[in-house]
């Protein structure tokens, strides 16, 4: 923005005034940033203050830009009196806003010296009378005087400014700024007496800076004297001249704590230490020549190394040794008959007892990397019983079976722990369930918790990977669909099928929640359902249904939501007493509508679309407004529709200054061609249904284990008297 001068703004005469018009000129954008053009409504205020104040002067004027978006206007055109000469009286500064209709008003701008011609104007008259209307006293007496100062003048004119365009006025001690090549205005710096403050009028040093600070090269400090070269007000924190810091009390250094020495303790077998310089440490020299350090059982101390002749060596019966004497070099060996050997087949004739106490250790584990890691046949009862606080078994087979128990009369395994009564790890699966019953309530695994009044768990999944799967289910075949997904996040449950019709993850619930998500994300759904469909765009991603009263709804992957009942949002009021449904419009097309508010100037006045609503809707085809006007007048009608706005005017030729609302309709972009799409095919789409007949009960976990493992009882109630 700039101004020029004065229209005919040459030096007054008695016989000329100043025109009372101000020539202003800018460039109008909108508030993106593009350049305007067509016919702009444009307000113009003169203020007293930068921000905020009423405004003294204003007008609004129709302003025509050129393709740049520049414009030229006379202020004070609009009247016959132009501007009112009392507005720059006080001699003070006046800033000048601009606003666009429809937008913010824009910054300020301060007014420069020629605005001020208008009150130059009016100072080169008396009561608005030129000098030559008034007669001087005596003036035939000094009028040699008069011409003799007009020589003097002419001789020695006054010395004149290198610039003499150089304005503005400042605060005293304030360093002055050039803020244009002929203005100056107050800067940050300021002075008083021989200290200079930034950001502050009461320096307390010979540099006070108010705020933070950026040195972007070498910081280099030139201490006076014996002063401190850097300190920290407040604190006993300094630098002095020679580079030795003092810290503050209580100062702490990175890392987990600060060594201030090193002491030995009595008994501690050690020597040396200190509090300074670098420290050495040492075993103790008091011991005599062939003595050890001996621990003792509370110290370090000098002791002599043992001493002795061996005149022979035994074997007890029972020892599992054999071999010795007392002669010569003596040989011992395991006796095998009494003491199993590894690397060799061991036979048990009789009942052996593997007894430990270890919380970390297992009480048997078993390895085989080419067979079976235990073999049991011919089991009377149990093939495995076991009772054990910690892991009862542990077993790694890298190619065979872990475990293989065949003909058991009753129970394959049975385990009861304190902790868990099996523990299975595996290369490919830890555990492996089969069934080959075909049967209603087969299962080949099957989980199930007694605990009633705790949190508990009938089947818990788990996986450490940040892409695995804690729990896996499978209908008939794997889905061409899940292999496209799997390994791009973490899945706790996962239910898939390949079959035609079938149901990955079925729920159902009586009076209760059949699915129940909940997350803490700001991020991700709660849910979330996609359908990788590529022929059929209205096919369903999410549909629900209400069969008893016929409501039905659809999501469809074009992100089109259809609905056979309304839509419509929930509000409360009566202070929330109570909560009404607002129905939303509907409409054949896809519409998108926006509303707002101006006013005429001078009868017309031109609406610019906003921008982002327009980036929604097609304003290159027709698109309807409709006008309110907010007070008396001839009526109003719209004309020149362009795509980024409209002009309204006055009927009749009317000059009103009213204001007026307005509301535009325009078709969403990308729809304009819908009208009442057929979804029959979407809301007939096939349903889910229920089998015919009840499914049969599936038996519990405890009436199958009542009836066929009823030994299973005492076994229980043994574990349980044995804590």
């Amino acid at each position: 923005m700039s101004f020029s001068t004065l229209v005919g703004a040459q030096a007054p005469t008695a016989t000329s005034t100043v025109p009372p018009l101000i020539n202003f000129s800018g460039t109008l954008a909108d508030a993106n940033g593009k350049l305007l053009n067509g016919v702009v409504g444009v307000t113009f205020f003169l203020y007293k203050e930068e921000e905020g104040g009423a405004p003294l002067w204003m007008e609004t004027q129709n302003v025509q830009p050129d393709k740049s978006g520049h414009y030229s206007v006379m202020l004070g055109s609009t009247g016959s009196q132009g501007l009112p000469q009392d507005v720059f009286v006080s001699g003070e500064a006046r800033w000048l806003g601009v606003q666009v209709v429809g937008q913010e008003e824009r910054p300020r701008v301060l007014l420069v010296a020629v605005p001020y011609a208008l009150k130059a104007g009016d100072a080169a008259t008396i009561g608005g009378l030129p000098a030559s209307a008034f007669v001087l006293a005596n003036s035939p007496k000094e009028s040699g005087a008069a011409t003799k100062m007009t020589t003097s003048s002419a001789t020695n004119p006054l010395p004149t400014s290198k610039n003499p365009n150089v304005t503005g006025k400042g605060v005293v001690d304030f360093i002055p700024l050039w803020d244009s090549t002929s203005d100056i205005i107050d800067s940050l710096i300021f002075q008083k007496t021989s200290n200079v403050g930034i950001n502050t009028t009461a320096p307390a040093a010979t540099l006070d800076v108010n705020g933070k600070s950026d040195v972007r090269d070498t910081l280099t400090l030139f201490p006076k004297g014996t002063d401190s070269t850097l300190a920290i007000n407040g604190t006993t924190f300094k630098i002095d001249q020679t580079g030795k810091v003092n810290f503050v009390t209580g100062q702490t250094f990175p890392g987990t704590g600060t060594i201030t020495g090193i002491t030995t303790a009595s008994g501690s077998g050690l020597t040396g230490g200190g509090t300074k310089g670098t420290l050495a440490l040492g075993l103790t020299n008091t011991c005599s020549a062939k003595q050890v350090l001996q621990w003792n059982g509370s110290a370090w101390a000098c002791s002599s190394a043992g001493t002795g002749t061996i005149t022979g060596v035994t074997t007890a019966s029972g020892s599992g040794l054999s071999g010795g004497g007392t002669i010569g070099t003596l040989n011992l060996s395991v006796n095998p008959a009494v003491v199993a050997e590894l690397g060799v087949t061991n036979t048990f004739t009789n009942s052996n007892t593997v007894s430990v106490s270890s919380t970390s250790n297992p009480a048997l584990n078993l390895a085989n990397h080419t067979g079976n890691g235990l073999y049991i046949s011919d089991a009377g009862t149990n093939g495995i019983y076991i009772a054990s606080t910690g892991n009862g078994i542990v077993m790694a087979s890298v190619v065979g079976d872990g475990i293989d128990i065949q003909g058991a009369a009753a129970t394959g395994i049975s385990a009861i722990g304190q902790n868990d009564g099996g523990y299975f790890n595996g290369k490919v699966a830890g555990s492996y369930a089969q069934n080959d019953v075909d049967g209603n309530g087969s299962a080949a695994a099957y989980g199930y918790e007694t605990g009633a009044t705790h949190i508990t768990y009938g089947v818990v999944g788990y996986s450490a990977s940040n892409i695995g799967i804690g729990t896996y289910g499978q209908d008939v075949s794997a889905s061409t669909e899940g292999s496209t997904v799997a390994g791009i996040d973490g899945i706790g449950v996962w239910g898939d099928s390949g079959a035609v019709g079938s149901a990955g993850v079925f729920a159902s619930a009586d009076n209760g929640y059949a699915i129940l998500g909940f997350n803490n994300s700001d991020l991700l759904e709660t849910a979330g359902f996609q359908n990788d469909e590529t022929l059929d765009s209205v096919s369903a991603i999410l549909t629900t249904y209400g069969p008893n009263f016929g409501g039905q709804c659809a999501i469809d992957v074009s992100g089109n939501l259809s609905c056979t009942g309304s839509k419509s949002a929930v509000v409360p009021v009566d202070g929330g007493a109570r909560k009404v449904a607002l129905y939303a419009v509907e409409s054949p097309e896809n519409w998108f509508e926006d509303a707002g508010s101006s006013q005429l100037s001078n009868g017309s006045a031109v609406i610019s679309l906003e921008s982002t609503f327009a980036q929604t809707v097609n304003t290159e085809m027709q698109y309807h407004v409709f006008l309110t006007p907010k007070g008396d007048c001839e009526g109003l009608y719209v004309s020149n529709e362009t795509p980024t706005g409209f002009e309204v005017h006055e009927l009749r030729n009317g000059h009103s200054s009213i204001a007026f609302d307005y509301r535009i309709m325009a078709k969403r972009k990308g729809y304009e061609q819908i009208r009442l799409a057929d979804r029959t095919k979407q809301m007939n789409a096939p349903r889910p249904k229920r089998p015919e007949g009840r499914r049969s009960v599936l038996p519990t976990e405890l009436d199958k284990r009542n009836t066929p493992e009823a030994h299973l009882q005492p076994l229980a109630t043994t574990v349980a008297n044995t804590e």
